[in-house]
């Protein structure tokens, strides 16, 4: 599992949160109905998600680890692809941000 600090994503509301930067897996969340709320680029490479603990999440996820869970095979496909997509977003703004004249 890779879980990071809840202080990184400083400025949001305190609610219980997951925080991972696994792609499968942020997917899984996403279409097991988790709500998505922020992402942050955790180093050049990685993206980070955030994810709304509606306090299950520790035992998905150690199913989900331990190949213990089902899934809509269709509703995890859309997510993998909206997972992409965040990716892709999250890309193209860190690099339209850093090639600005303007700064940051």
């Amino acid at each position: 599992m890779d879980e990071v600090e809840s202080d990184f994503f400083k400025g949001l509301e305190e609610k219980p949160k997951f925080v991972t930067s696994d792609f499968y897996l942020s997917a899984f969340l996403l279409a097991k109905g988790f709500t998505l709320n922020a992402t942050k680029w955790v180093d050049a490479k990685r993206l980070a998600f955030e994810f709304h603990d509606k306090g299950d999440v520790n035992q998905l996820v150690d199913d989900f680890m331990l190949g213990k869970t089902e899934i809509n095979t269709k509703q995890f496909i859309n997510a993998i692809r909206s997972i992409k997509d965040i990716i892709n977003q999250a890309k193209f703004s860190r690099t339209r941000t850093q090639s600005s004249p303007y700064g940051p």
